[in-house]
């Protein structure tokens, strides 16, 4: 937990540095601005960000019940890293 705290003073002040200019980060996040462009600063927040996103998006799937609901069969690996296939369910 503290190093987590930590990540977030230092993200804290990374943001707020003069520096770093909101506007081109928040343009660069909705996808009408460079990547390139920015500084490194302004990179390393756009970066964790991105990684933010994914986690989220990541851990709001629910493929299992996607593919169940669309009646498609899908496979996987068990435990031990063995091929299990999973029927459809019409």
């Amino acid at each position: 937990m503290q190093q987590i705290n930590r990540w977030i003073r230092i993200g804290r002040e990374l943001e707020s540095s003069p520096g770093v200019n909101q506007r081109d980060i928040q343009r660069v996040l909705a996808g009408d601005g460079s990547y390139d462009d920015l500084s490194e600063r302004e990179q390393a927040i756009v970066r964790v960000e991105w990684d933010q996103r994914i986690t989220d998006r990541r851990e709001a799937l629910d493929l299992e019940a996607e593919l169940t609901a669309a009646g498609e069969s899908w496979s996987e690996s068990d435990d031990e890293g063995n091929l299990v296939i999973r029927p459809a369910h019409p």
